[in-house]
């Protein structure tokens, strides 16, 4: 099950209708014999925080991402045992801000879909990015402040395909260079850039 966050604006104090929905949800399903797996972030981010800041091209967005799971965590987590916090973050980042077919539908290629602002060339990448900070920082508070309490043995983790499954991640096709791009190709330039090379 996903979570919108439970907010009138985005952030600031939680919306009590919005907390008392999800309660009754997860209280139905577990009465049933069912253990939600609950998705903090799947592609569906406040207008507000889109409004205010451009959500996810905003390196903000990791501060507002932290509080909301904060608040997930803290809600619902004596009865959700397991935690996605952000679902398929490279379909997210390329469909929201290179291509435009999905929210918020930022895109500066030629497209069918009706993108009125964005930057294909730089914006799926600090997405992707942010994405990738916010699921860090929510995975570090998650295992500092709740994961002994709540007795889970497993961490939130971003999920980039719909074959994931919990405490593994099943990727194929654009895996590596995903991955890479994020993660050795980055390290590769900054390690270059402190020991002062050339970049090639």
């Amino acid at each position: 099950m996903r979570i919108d966050f439970p907010y009138h604006d985005g952030k600031g104090p939680v919306n009590p209708k919005g907390l008392q929905y999800y309660n009754n949800l997860i209280n139905e399903l577990t009465s049933q014999g069912i253990q939600p797996h609950v998705t903090l972030h799947h592609w569906d981010l406040p207008q507000a925080l889109e409004d205010e800041y451009e959500g996810w091209v905003s390196r903000r967005i990791v501060k507002d991402f932290t509080a909301y799971a904060d608040v997930c965590f803290k809600e619902f987590g004596d009865r959700v045992k397991y935690w996605t916090t952000v679902n398929e973050a490279n379909g997210g980042a390329q469909g929201g801000y290179g291509f435009g077919f999905l929210p918020p539908q930022r895109c500066t290629l030629p497209s069918i879909y009706n993108c009125s602002k964005g930057n294909s060339s730089t914006e799926p990448y600090f997405a992707a990015h942010h994405m990738l900070l916010a699921h860090a920082s929510a995975s570090r508070l998650y295992r500092k402040k709740y994961q002994v309490s709540q007795y889970i043995r497993h961490t939130p983790f971003c999920c980039q395909s719909s074959k994931c499954v919990f405490g593994k991640l099943k990727t194929h096709g654009g895996k590596s260079w995903w991955n890479r791009s994020y993660t050795y190709q980055l390290f590769k330039i900054k390690v270059k850039k402190a020991l002062n090379v050339q970049q090639r």
